[in-house]
């Protein structure tokens, strides 16, 4: 490495560095960010995790990984620095090891990916970055070194379903490339079966932790039906961009194709290499497949097409270059390069630069302000915290250490599991009436806090909009001007939390003091 490129990955590596650090310091850590942290220190031991991962629909690489960070620090602290650590990783091995210019290395690195959403985000999809991008650093030594990148895209199918796709789009093709240059009966070959039985167990043992049971309120197995999937391939031949609006927006009107366009010429840049273009549209209608069926891809999601095509971009580049067959190949490969992928990079930075910004001044969620408020009231440091949504506390678990009842399971614990079997319909007379049995029964203070603050505010009835409130998964929370009557005789409202907050995880905190009517 020369001077210069010494300098230019410093400098590129410290200023994404700093920028995530600052953006950190303000960032309220989101419900779905605890919940696998709050899993991983949950399980005695590894061996725990797949037990507790059942209809959690990830699978185990992120938990394990939080669960050896925690049992080695007993530091909640594990969850940003871990997902800060793998992050820098990943941007290193990019910004050392890949071969695109130097503007387009800085375009990706302060895109709204590896800057906000593999980062600061403290979710599994930085892991699917870094193995991605060590993939294709290693690539051209896939001779050498078989089992290594097997165990890579065995790891890459353990991080999250998308990357389950994508790591046995990325190993069909390396056996393309393997058959185009040494044939099915070479030595090579041999290595290479070892390698898939590497990835295929990795694949199984993905498979199993996310396969759900008949009990997962999220699954709907009607849908996954040769039919649905057929109707959703031809969607994406219609409108590539369509699950994929976060990444590549649409104007509305006439200029609704712009998004798509876009998708495609980024895409069509590989035309000049067969084996990564195949993988390219095969990664993108398989990830679009499961937008639509499964559940929808939001920007983080989509998002890992974005570095999966840069990992294959990285594998053209490093062979040499495309294998050009006319000029009219050429000019497209440099279209797709040097003209949409900067574009497509370019979005990922402005909105990158606004998630970061709107981190940085706006309130996340008042679960770190509920949080504080409890730390700084010593009276409270054994009282048994109740949400309502249940779901709405599992944030508030990283800021302090209150033991949580889960009143619609009625049992304590971190997290809500999102089953059928869990109570749906409760009104506000039930959920006070619990909260009452579990203060009998603990002898502790009682602190509910309520989340529908847009709907219901017991201390301003007249403002109350409706009768009850609908949310995820069938659940739903009703009361009358006769219960909110007798909520406010039972009960002392403490604070509010998190108002202008800008996402639903804002709460208003009552103190238990009275027994309700049977």
């Amino acid at each position: 490495m020369t001077c210069s490129s010494r300098g230019f990955f410093w400098s590129c590596v410290t200023g994404w560095l700093l920028l995530v650090l600052l953006v950190g310091t303000r960032h309220e850590f989101y419900r779905d960010e605890v919940r696998a942290l709050s899993l991983a220190m949950d399980a005695g031991s590894l061996s725990d995790l797949p037990r507790l991962l059942q209809d959690e629909g990830h699978p185990i690489l992120w938990y394990a990984l939080l669960w050896s960070g925690y049992h080695i620090t007993s530091s909640t602290s594990v969850l940003p620095v871990l997902s800060v650590l793998i992050a820098g990783a990943a941007v290193m091995v990019f910004v050392a090891g890949s071969p695109f210019p130097r503007w387009l290395k800085a375009m990706f690195v302060f895109s709204g990916l590896p800057l906000y959403e593999y980062s600061v985000s403290a979710r599994n999809y930085g892991i699917s970055m870094l193995i991605m991008f060590a993939f294709a650093w290693l690539y051209p030594w896939r001779r050498t070194h078989p089992i290594l990148l097997g165990l890579l895209l065995a790891l890459l199918c353990n991080t999250n379903i998308h990357s389950l796709l994508l790591g046995g789009v990325l190993l069909a093709m390396w056996g393309w490339d393997l058959f185009a240059e040494s044939g099915l009966g070479s030595r090579d070959a041999i290595q290479f079966s070892a390698a898939v039985c590497v990835v295929a167990a990795g694949m199984a043992a993905a498979f199993m932790t996310v396969r759900p049971t008949n009990q997962m309120a999220a699954s709907d197995s009607s849908a996954y039906t040769l039919p649905n999937v057929a109707q959703a391939v031809l969607e994406t031949a219609k409108a590539p961009a369509r699950a994929f609006s976060d990444i590549a927006p649409s104007p509305p009107g006439a200029l609704a194709p712009v998004g798509s366009i876009l998708l495609v010429a980024a895409t069509v840049g590989l035309i000049g290499q067969p084996a990564a273009l195949a993988a390219a549209l095969t990664g993108l209608v398989a990830l679009s497949v499961l937008f639509q069926i499964v559940y929808p891809g939001g920007y983080r999601h989509q998002g890992l097409f974005v570095v999966f095509l840069m990992t294959l971009y990285w594998i053209v580049l490093a062979s040499g270059g495309t294998c050009r067959r006319s000029k009219r190949v050429d000019d497209l490969a440099r279209a797709g390069l040097y003209g949409a992928l900067p574009v497509l990079l370019g979005i990922l930075m402005v909105t990158g630069i606004a998630y970061a910004y709107g981190d940085f001044v706006h309130e996340e969620s008042g679960s770190k302000a509920l949080g504080r408020f409890l730390r700084s009231h010593h009276e409270y440091d054994r009282a048994v915290l109740i949400g309502e949504p249940d779901f709405a506390m599992e944030s508030v678990h990283y800021y302090v250490d209150n033991p949580i009842f889960i009143v619609r399971e009625q049992r304590f614990g971190t997290i809500v599991r999102f089953v059928r079997s869990a109570r749906a319909e409760m009104s506000l007379i039930e959920l006070l009436r619990a909260a009452w049995d579990v203060r009998t029964r603990e002898q502790r203070d009682v602190l509910i806090a309520l989340g529908h603050l847009n709907e219901l505010d017991p201390a301003s009835p007249a403002g109350t909009h409706g009768t009850s409130v609908s949310y995820k998964y069938g659940k739903t929370f009703s009361w009358s001007p006769e219960e909110i009557r007798i909520w406010n005789a039972c009960t002392e409202r403490l604070q509010r939390f998190g108002d202008e907050a800008i996402t639903d995880e804002r709460y208003t905190l009552y103190k238990l003091i009275a027994t309700p009517p049977p």
